[in-house]
């Protein structure tokens, strides 16, 4: 890196569409924490071996970018976005949500993670997914987000990745172990 470079740098990152804003700025916390997310959810399309749910994390991922993008833009001037997040994706997630609790019959428990490689994955991913979300609802409250589409998608995109999770572990024939509140110090 250039000498000029690091010294224009000095904590500071350039938007989409211009303007300098510290690393530590509300919209870089949330666009990073989404590139985060977006790691993890690539490499629980790694670590599995099912075609449909690789086929759904691609999908997933190339909808982060949108919102990536979208979270990363200063102003408002939106021909700067290559895609925009809308009701289509929202609607394609509801789906798959639905789609996948059908098939799933899950028990509404507290369930403790672990069960496989790619639901483990999945399990981070999901946590990620809430800690974006967190960020989204700070930059909607400062009036920063200007498609709302994001958080809706957001909002669904956790239980999306639980329910993924739940699929890996019915597919690897594990069953996810309930937490015992009773369970002392080397007992198991």
């Amino acid at each position: 890196m250039s000498a000029r470079r690091m010294k224009k740098d000095q904590g500071s990152t350039t938007l989409l569409g211009g303007g300098r804003v510290p690393k530590y700025h509300l919209r870089c916390e949330a666009y990073g924490t989404l590139d985060e997310l977006n790691s993890f959810i690539g490499m629980a399309r790694a670590a599995t071996v099912d075609q449909r749910v690789r086929d759904a994390l691609f999908i997933i991922q190339n909808h982060l970018f949108m919102i990536g993008a979208d979270l990363a833009l200063a102003g408002r001037d939106r021909s700067l976005l290559k895609g925009e997040l809308g009701q289509g994706e929202v609607a394609w997630v509801n789906r798959l949500i639905h789609d996948s609790q059908a098939s799933l019959k899950l028990d509404p428990e507290f369930i403790i993670y672990g069960e496989t490689f790619p639901s483990s994955v999945l399990d981070v991913a999901r946590a990620v997914s809430r800690r974006v979300e967190r960020h989204v609802v700070r930059l909607k409250s400062r009036k920063m987000l200007h498609n709302i589409n994001i958080l809706e998608y957001l909002n669904l995109l956790s239980k999306v990745l639980y329910l993924l999770a739940r699929y890996e572990e019915a597919e690897a024939k594990v069953k996810p172990k309930k937490p015992d509140y009773n369970l002392s110090e080397g007992k198991r």
